[in-house]
């Protein structure tokens, strides 16, 4: 399925209010890793693929996608947000002439 026009905010109104609790906290954290497969950037960010985090809560997901990774964490474990830093692109040496 191909989307068509612009998202609206309304339209992720339901995103929201499924990973919100009932003070207001909000439980999803989302990231764009350019360049990056899946497993580079859960390594980057020190997540094993296939750990069990959801018994602790939370958990990291991986999507491959056009152009990069997308990262998707559920819960109150800030390791997307906190591993940001991390998943900056690596520097690339200069060109050789």
């Amino acid at each position: 399925m191909m989307a068509t026009g612009k998202a609206t905010a309304a339209a992720y109104e339901w995103l929201y209010q499924e990973f919100t609790d009932d003070v207001g906290d909000t439980w999803l954290c989302a990231c764009f890793v350019r360049d990056s497969p899946p497993e580079e950037a859960l390594r980057r960010i020190d997540v094993v693929a296939g750990s069990p985090l959801e018994g602790e809560g939370f958990g990291v997901a991986a999507y491959r996608t056009d152009g990069g990774t997308v990262l998707i964490e559920y819960g109150w474990g800030g390791v997307v947000y906190n591993g940001a830093g991390r998943l900056r692109p690596a520097r690339r040496p200069p060109r050789s002439a």
